[in-house]
């Protein structure tokens, strides 16, 4: 199941200034389901990380124990679903999630998913041009691909469908070669 997300103009606006630049940057969504539904979220309010970001390394960044306590609490006050947002900046095109950012969602997803009652996740990453992203609607350990986001009075935004491929390529048990007599 593919998962769409909507959002208002002006809150899309304001993700793309902050998402906008030569750096990685992070921003966090608080998503209610439309109509109940679980594969149609519709992004409500946005926390843009100014603070709280430390380098790991020369092109990935992570957030400070604080700053990921803050989300899950905003969240959880807000009985919402936390949607991640960040930027692979202009070179980010077409977007996908690095092999990097995969494993970090593979420990942090089943943590928040816990601490927000069983409530969907999902990470949206975003390139100069195009975004892509994933979602766990139904267990906190299979991700589904998003592939829409619909911007209220714009035509709806097609997610890459990368990063699920990448995933679902990860997934897949390698074949071991035949033993060569030596």
């Amino acid at each position: 199941m593919a998962v769409t997300f909507s959002i208002s103009d002006d809150l899309y606006g304001r993700i793309c200034d902050h998402l906008t630049g030569t750096a990685e940057q992070v921003a966090f969504f608080l998503a209610q389901r439309s109509d109940g539904r679980v594969d149609h979220l519709r992004l409500v309010d946005a926390y843009m990380v100014a603070d709280g970001l430390e380098p790991d390394g020369p092109f990935h960044v992570h957030l400070a124990d604080e700053v990921q306590g803050q989300v899950i609490r905003w969240a959880w006050s807000a009985d919402a679903s936390l949607v991640e947002a960040h930027s692979h900046g202009p070179w980010g095109d077409p977007a996908a999630f690095s092999p990097t950012d995969l494993d970090g969602l593979a420990e942090w997803v089943p943590h928040v998913w816990w601490r927000l009652g069983g409530r969907p996740y999902a990470a949206l990453v975003f390139g100069a041009q195009t975004f892509d992203g994933l979602a766990w609607t139904r267990s906190p350990t299979t991700a589904e691909p998003v592939d829409l986001l619909r911007i209220d009075g714009r035509p709806p935004r097609a997610a890459t469908g990368r990063s699920h491929a990448r995933l679902q390529r990860r997934a897949r048990p390698r074949r071991s070669s035949p033993d060569v007599p030596r």
